[in-house]
């Protein structure tokens, strides 16, 4: 028997169920077959025939922007997204060069990295410019400078577009990572391993990872740590944290620092 549709909001909710219905499809009012393709393909609708959600005043307007804040400001701060192999199960912050919404470094750089959608004013997971994700088993802020009028600039190195490239595993294929001597500094490794060698700072955030330090340093555990000399492993084996591998928890500092008690590792190009 046919559903007669004769009461205003019967019509009304219906007809919001069509639309949205028809969005979800492979032609929708912001989707084509190529968007679809690209996004959606081989994501599968959701089988439970209710959702809870939990106490929804959370979402509130001022209620969520008060949690929003204070699990920004609690977030640990990487340089790179290269760091964020460092992690799991931890709420994370990674800084992006933007200087608007309209700005094509997230729809070139940022959002091909993370498989997101290209366009900051359309996806829906943004507040204020500040794209909010699941990254595995991290929950991740990705924050475009324009926003630092509202939720603060974190000390250190913010990322950009380059970062984000797929080239970066080129120039990692491109180094000689060293393993220094203890106490030495990068200048020194990288020029007594070769006179065409030398320590190449900006390529230090690409080696700060427990996966770089593991494949050239006995490893026990990954700590992430503050200091000139990292990354590094603690080869002293008189100090406490002896074969430990230390992490720069923000950006590596350079060449020239070294630790009476470290072996640091060296980016040499």
């Amino acid at each position: 028997m046919p559903i007669l549709l004769t009461n205003f909001w019967t019509i009304f909710f219906f007809s919001l169920f069509l639309f949205r219905n028809y969005n979800g499809g492979i032609i929708g009012t912001h989707s084509d077959e190529r968007l679809y393709k690209r996004y959606f393909d081989r994501i599968v609708f959701n089988q439970q025939a209710a959702v809870w959600l939990g106490e929804v005043s959370r979402l509130w307007k001022d209620n969520y922007h008060k949690r929003f804040v204070e699990d920004l400001s609690n977030a640990i701060y990487i340089p790179s997204p290269l760091m964020l192999r460092n992690y799991s199960n931890a709420i994370l912050r990674l800084d992006y060069e933007s200087i608007a919404s309209s700005d094509p470094v997230w729809e070139r750089y940022v959002a091909p990295w993370f498989g997101l959608w290209h366009s900051i004013p359309y996806i829906r997971s943004s507040y204020y410019g500040v794209v909010k994700v699941h990254y595995k088993t991290n929950m991740l802020f990705i924050v475009p400078s324009f926003a630092h009028n509202l939720f603060g600039k974190p000390e250190g190195r913010i990322a950009t577009g380059a970062d984000f490239l797929v080239d970066n595993h080129r120039v990692l294929n491109e180094l000689t990572i060293v393993a220094a001597p203890q106490n030495e500094n990068c200048d020194q490794t990288c020029s007594t391993k070769s006179k065409t060698l030398a320590c190449d700072a900006n390529a230090l955030f690409l080696i700060n990872t427990c996966e770089q330090l593991q494949s050239h340093f006995p490893c026990q555990l990954c700590d992430t740590s503050i200091g000139s000399d990292q990354p590094a492993y603690v080869s002293d084996p008189n100090h406490s944290t002896f074969g430990h591998c230390l992490i720069h928890s923000h950006d590596p500092e350079g060449c020239k620092g070294h630790h009476e008690s470290t072996s640091r590792l060296c980016p040499c190009h």
